[in-house]
């Protein structure tokens, strides 16, 4: 049509073994609903509490949560600690942004060496 899209030919696909030793670890803690606040409480909390305590290494200067599954004012505090961290805007609402940023820095935590803050 306008030239954007371009068959190639003799493309080979190749397959990525990815490591899955502690894969469903990290799947529990990405499968969480859009949107957590002060006053919710269950599993999805306690997985967001369960990443945020994982974290402290990278940023010590979160506040230290309790992982009970209580969406309460402590929780509300690490999320803003965290979505300042981030440069996102200090709602203390787990929104699907804060999510991703928290899935990204969780994710990859073993390899980030503590920082003061990120730029995106």
């Amino acid at each position: 049509m306008f030239g954007f899209f371009k068959r190639k030919k003799n493309l080979s696909m190749k397959r990525v073994e990815e490591d899955t030793s502690n894969k469903s670890e990290i799947l529990k803690y990405f499968n969480v609903r859009n949107t957590l606040r002060e006053g919710d409480e269950g599993e999805d909390v306690k997985n967001i509490q369960k990443m945020l305590q994982s974290i402290l290494k990278v940023y010590p200067n979160l506040p230290i949560v309790n992982v009970d599954g209580k969406y309460d004012n402590i929780t509300r505090n690490a999320v803003e600690g965290f979505q300042n961290f981030m440069g996102l805007d200090k709602s203390g609402i787990v929104d699907s942004i804060t999510l991703e940023r928290l899935k990204l820095i969780y994710n990859n935590k073993d390899k980030i060496k503590g920082i003061e803050k990120i730029e995106f």
